[in-house]
């Protein structure tokens, strides 16, 4: 996740990411990803596990230990990597 949804600098990380996917072959791939990234997902956190649920799947990773539970819900349709 990057450090806030309006950090330019993680923006540019991704796009750069993007175009050296695409640079190396890997164009089908790196579409896949924008497709992905742009639906819909929550992510929540909560002791030290982080739950990340979209349309297609649920996955589960660690994360930060926050003792309240915190939510980040992603509208989607943001085309980040495209500009």
């Amino acid at each position: 996740m990057p450090c806030s949804w309006e950090c330019e600098e993680s923006a540019e990380i991704a796009r750069q990411r993007y175009r050296i996917m695409k640079e190396n072959g890997y164009e089908q791939e790196a579409d896949w990803i924008n497709q992905w990234l742009s639906q819909s997902m929550v992510w929540s956190g909560y002791h030290g596990q982080a739950h990340i649920q979209n349309s297609h799947c649920t996955a589960k990773v660690n994360s930060s230990c926050y003792l309240d539970e915190k939510v980040v819900k992603w509208k989607g349709d943001y085309e980040v990597l495209e500009r």
